[in-house]
């Protein structure tokens, strides 16, 4: 995490989250163009906060889906969210997760370990019931079928995973054009189910272990909603070899994810 030291106006701020930010040290932790990100150290807390601000109703399902990730212990707690009209602006105050993002030197340094919590908490994830949550969390499978239209671009780096799925299921044999994997799966979309609870940038630098390899919890979960749980391992699978450069790891981490699925008797 790149932390830039930075001042800030109080006033450019809610007035319910100032409590936060007076007599803390302040810096700029933003990684979008369009989203602003602040850490908050305040001396006197051993919690650490996030705030993150963006355009008026920007942050409306940023807010839903970290409430519903902490609820599941899996993210850190949401401490206030504000639709601001008198700023024009949406403010989510969060606190930080403890532990180190898995790209840390120290994880990367043990593949195979780090290949293992991977795909396990993975299969935390994809196993968290939504069955009484469906008319909470979004529906992403529009935003999958979305990614198909994209085939069209060569340059398109999202709908990559769409042609591996398509590969996977024809035995990884075919040649698998740009052009037949849009005719492919417009023939076959009846085969993404929108059955599990998905990160949506399932990336090593989003999920945070504790130095013991454990699970600490997910970050940057703004893409998150009930989806197809292929769209989450082939973006880890991605991650992997680009953090490790080789795709050595591969097999292990989709193996050690079926191996954990089927255990609990979720993936078929």
């Amino acid at each position: 995490m790149d932390l830039k030291p930075i001042e800030i106006n109080l006033g450019e701020y809610p007035e319910n989250m100032r409590e936060y930010l007076t007599g803390a040290k302040i810096f700029d932790s933003s990684c979008s163009e369009h989203a602003k990100v602040i850490f908050i150290d305040k001396k006197d807390s051993q919690t650490k906060y996030f705030l993150k601000s963006d355009a008026k109703y920007g942050l409306k399902s940023d807010a839903l889906v970290m409430n519903y990730f902490s609820d599941k212990n899996l993210s850190g707690k949401v401490i206030d969210y504000v639709s601001s009209d008198v700023l024009d602006k949406d403010f989510l105050l969060m606190e930080q997760v403890t532990g180190e993002d898995g790209t840390s030197r120290k994880f990367l340094d043990h593949p195979e370990k780090l290949t293992d919590i991977f795909a396990e908490s993975l299969v935390k994830l994809h196993s968290v019931d939504i069955s009484r949550d469906k008319n909470i969390l979004t529906d992403k499978i529009q935003d999958l079928f979305a990614e198909a239209e994209k085939m069209k671009n060569p340059s398109s780096e999202g709908s990559k995973w769409l042609l591996e799925y398509i590969k996977a299921d024809n035995g990884g044999d075919i040649n698998c054009t740009r052009e037949y994997a849009y005719n492919f799966l417009n023939e076959n979309k009846y085969k993404l189910k929108s059955d599990v609870l998905i990160h949506g940038d399932y990336c090593l630098p989003n999920i945070l272990l504790n130095d013991d390899f454990s699970f600490s919890g997910f970050i940057d979960i703004g893409f998150a909603g009930i989806g197809e749980r292929h769209y989450d391992i082939w973006w880890g699978v991605w991650t992997l070899e680009y953090n490790l450069k080789t795709n050595a790891y591969k097999h292990r981490f989709i193996e050690c994810y079926n191996v954990n699925i089927y255990s609990i008797g979720k993936f078929d």
